[in-house]
């Protein structure tokens, strides 16, 4: 796990000395530290602080990256998908077709002109958006008097990394029902966990492993669609399920490791056709059961991240605004600093149909 510690450079002098003859007065919350740790006979010592502002907030938002970036045809971004190939297909006699050696003929003699490709879907982007302000005062007594570097700039990365952290919840838990659903219905993503149709109950005590080579195995063995999963996304609680019911069979999982995306390795389950990376997501939570509280509900899914697309609309990535700014106080009397990022996109799971994103749900008993 990557986790910043963002510090900041002192730029302005906190101690001041006796011969200056200057006096300090400052507001100290209660619980700041008392920097007069020692005055007593000869001795008047004022205790310096670190000069770095500790930062340990989780800022790892995976996977998204590899997903298919498709600019919005409008609102709402309308596509089509086939799900049928016509079967024309026949034995024929090698000499005369389905004719006879009077008259060959070698058409076939009924033709199946329906491709299903009339199967229109849509789907709304939303809004996510977030805002950050600062009074004259504030800003102007933070860039000169601040025991940091500009916190400004700090701010504006936190602010960057709550939306990452709050779409990045959307993304896998969105309440929206559909991705067809306009802002009259839901303000919110629908969630992937929603979007997939291919659902796996996995009977309690199965070896989860197991359940996944078997269905995996399945899939690979359907003739009406070729997808098939890249990687595999759990919860960390899950995973630690997983390496405990293979701790006798190494080959499936212990050691192997995949790269997610390039420079990225993550654990990797190993089966018997295939190799899968294994994402472990905060998002993908143990869900407690609402009559059984001490049961909770695993998630294991399997996603083909190129059947996946972020439809966006005005630009690939968040848009970034000053739409306040005390240095040009045009109609700005409260000289206020304001500052926005907002970003219009839905992801959209193409082929819940295929097989191509699955879903396994496995209940735990906890004590």
């Amino acid at each position: 796990m990557n986790r910043d510690i963002m510090g900041r450079k002192l730029c302005a002098g906190s101690a001041m000395t006796y011969a200056q003859g200057a006096q300090i007065q400052k507001k100290i919350d209660a619980s700041a530290p008392n920097f007069i740790n020692t005055n007593e006979g000869h001795v008047l010592s004022i205790s310096d602080y670190e000069k770095m502002l500790y930062d340990y907030r989780l800022r790892d938002f995976p996977i998204m990256v590899n997903f298919n970036s498709v600019e919005a045809m409008g609102y709402p971004h309308n596509f089509n998908e086939q799900n049928k190939i016509p079967t024309n297909t026949v034995a024929m006699n090698p000499k005369y077709g389905n004719g006879n050696a009077g008259l060959p003929d070698f058409s076939k003699t009924a033709t199946d002109t329906d491709y299903g490709r009339d199967n229109w879907k849509k789907v709304f982007v939303k809004l996510y958006g977030n805002s950050i302000q600062y009074d004259f005062f504030a800003r102007k007594y933070e860039e000169r008097y601040g025991s940091f570097e500009d916190l400004v700039v700090k701010d504006y990365n936190d602010m960057i990394v709550d939306f990452n952290r709050v779409t990045a919840e959307a993304f896998f838990n969105g309440t929206s029902t559909s991705v067809e659903n306009d802002e009259t219905v839901s303000l919110e993503y629908c969630g992937i966990l929603k979007q997939i149709t291919d659902i796996t109950a996995i009977t309690a005590g199965t070896n989860l492993f197991d359940a996944i080579n078997t269905k995996f195995t399945q899939q690979m063995a359907r003739l009406d669609y070729s997808a098939e999963p890249d990687v595999i996304v759990m919860h960390p609680s899950t995973y630690d399920i997983l390496v405990k019911q293979e701790r006798d069979r190494t080959i499936n999982l212990n050691s192997i490791t995949s790269e997610i995306v390039p420079g990225w390795k993550v654990p990797a389950l190993n089966t018997y056709v295939k190799t899968f990376p294994i994402m472990l997501s905060k998002y993908v939570r143990p869900v407690a059961d609402a009559v059984t509280p001490t049961k909770y509900t695993h998630k294991i899914l399997m996603l083909n991240q190129s059947m996946i697309d972020r439809v966006w609309m005005f630009n690939d990535g968040p848009l970034f605004f000053t739409w306040a700014d005390a240095n040009e106080p045009n109609a700005n009397t409260r000289l206020l600093t304001n500052k926005s990022m907002m970003s219009y996109e839905n992801y959209v799971l193409r082929g819940p149909q295929t097989g191509a994103h699955l879903m396994f749900t496995y209940d735990v008993a906890v004590s």
